[in-house]
């Protein structure tokens, strides 16, 4: 990744990590499950981007996901957490057809744009869980079509960044991850995405039946980063297809392949 790119993204994750771990040992002391801290939480991380933007000078489009989903009863929209937020408030911000652009920002032909989920697995967080993560992907554009060259993952519970870059490979920490390394068998791991849309209407038995290693998760994001440093190979039920191309980019620059069978996702080492 572009070395000013690399700056901006950790200056955002900084300015974040208080307000999401606060919020998040609110959430695990309140014990209810309350979705008002990740409201919250989520405009805060993206009042914090867009400060850390403003002063680093960028000038290019900021993209939001078109919902923020809590359960199945509560979802909000991009508009409603940005237009609440004191950025769009204080008329630092303007937001067209979802794209967000800073104000005092000049009409240049950008070609790079950041696309933020502010709290990945927010089921997770507001369970009190710590398997979420806030997550940075940078776009670049390419005559007329945008093409994944970052996606940079942070949990601010572990404080642990996941990058994942399509000229440095995928690093953790700073540190790069050999992937050839890191595998320990050949045996098949399950990802059960809950991302808190809709109950458990799968029989998990099942999954169960054709592997030892069934994991249960709220981020598909964090699971990703997690099987792909430990294990082999994995097959992901209920992801989301909004996150899919994300996904393949992840794989691939970690030596993975997709492939799509039926209603789940396999992924295998190259």
């Amino acid at each position: 990744m572009i070395d000013i790119y690399s700056k901006i993204f950790k200056d955002i994750f900084n300015a974040c990590e208080p307000y999401l771990k606060h919020d998040y040992l609110n959430v695990r002391g309140d014990n209810s499950g309350n979705n008002k801290y990740c409201f919250y939480s989520c405009k805060k991380v993206f009042e914090e981007t867009i400060k850390v933007l403003d002063k680093s000078r960028y000038n290019g489009e900021i993209i939001f996901p078109e919902n923020i989903v809590f359960d199945i009863h509560n979802i909000y929209s991009t508009d409603e957490i940005v237009k609440t937020s004191m950025c769009y408030i204080k008329q630092k911000i303007t937001i067209k057809d979802g794209i967000i652009k800073l104000s005092n920002a000049r009409e240049t032909d950008k070609k790079e744009r950041i696309i933020l989920f502010p709290i990945d697995g927010i089921y997770s967080f507001s369970c009190g869980n710590s398997d979420f993560s806030m997550v940075l992907i940078l776009e670049e554009k390419n005559e007329d079509e945008y093409k994944i060259k970052n996606i940079s993952v942070f949990n601010p519970i572990r404080n642990d960044i996941f990058v994942f870059d399509a000229n440095d490979g995928c690093k953790f920490n700073d540190k790069k991850i050999a992937m050839d390394n890191v595998y320990g068998d050949n045996q098949t791991n399950i990802i059960f995405v809950n991302d808190g849309t809709s109950k458990f209407s799968f029989d998990l038995t099942k999954l169960s039946q054709m592997t030892n290693n069934l994991f249960i998760s709220k981020s598909i994001f964090s699971s990703i980063v997690e099987l792909l440093t430990t294990n082999k190979n994995m097959c992901i039920y209920k992801i989301n297809q909004n996150v899919l191309p994300f996904v393949e980019f992840m794989c691939n620059i970690s030596l993975l392949n997709t492939r799509n069978v039926g209603e789940h996702i396999v992924i295998e080492k190259k």
